[in-house]
Formats: structure tokens, sequence, C-alpha cells
């Protein structure tokens, strides 16, 4: 699997493209929720992010915990296997203080940025000689 995200400028330029694969993650879900977390990673402090994927399972997962201020740690262990990086998206969502903003796309359709970033990971998923793998 691979995961990868691009990052654009406000006036709709790609400043920054990023894709890595994911060994022994045979989850589509997990390669999407691992998008998510990458994307946060750089995010600076206190910003607005705007997040447009093609995965409405993602999306509804992080909004329901977010939209919850109940849901505790012991609700995490009652998630599916991907309560690790769900965690991690929550945290630093709250810690960074970030403001992200979920867009559903239509999957294959003609969001060009969707498109682009498609394409990016499928070219990362079948070479060989990618230098960043995680395990």
């Amino acid at each position: 699997m691979s995961a990868g995200f691009i990052r654009i400028s406000d006036s709709n330029i790609i400043t920054y493209t990023f894709t890595s694969i994911l060994e022994n993650w045979p989850s589509s879900l997990r390669a999407e929720l691992f998008a998510i977390l990458l994307t946060l990673i750089i995010s600076p402090h206190e910003c607005r992010i705007d997040i447009n994927m093609d995965s409405q399972n993602s999306i509804n997962i992080i909004q329901r915990i977010l939209n919850n201020p109940t849901f505790s740690i012991r609700d995490y262990f009652h998630l599916s296997n991907n309560n690790v990086i769900i965690n991690n998206i929550i945290s630093i969502i709250r810690v960074q203080q970030l403001c992200v903003k979920f867009i559903k796309v239509q999957a294959h359709s003609d969001n060009y940025f969707n498109n682009q970033i498609d394409k990016v990971c499928k070219i990362v998923h079948h070479d060989d000689s990618f230098p960043l793998i995680i395990t």
C-alpha cells in the first residue's frame, strides 16, 4: 500500500508532494488514515487545513470522535485495528490546535489534485527503489 498527500497553496499551486509505502498494512482505510496523519504532522501550529479525500469512511471516523466531547481513551480500544493511527490524528489536531475541514471528493472523478496524488501513489507503490518504507 502507499499513502501520500499534496500540499496546495491558496492560489491552487502544488507546493509539496509526499508519498510513502506502507508495508504489512493491506487496508485501504489504514492508508487513507495514514495520509491524514502525514498531512497533520507537517502542519504548523494553529493553522487551518482543508483535507480533500475520497474516503468517506475516514472522514466519518475522525469527525465522530472530534464531535464527541465524551470520547475517552477507553473508547479508542473499541475502534477497529486503526486505533493507534486515529489516536495520533486526534491528538495532533487537539494539541496543535488545528482547524481541520474534511471535504469529500468523488473518487476517479475530474478532481485534478485527487487524481494527481492517486497517480503518484500508484507509481510509488510499484517502485522497488523508493527510499522511505514504513513497517
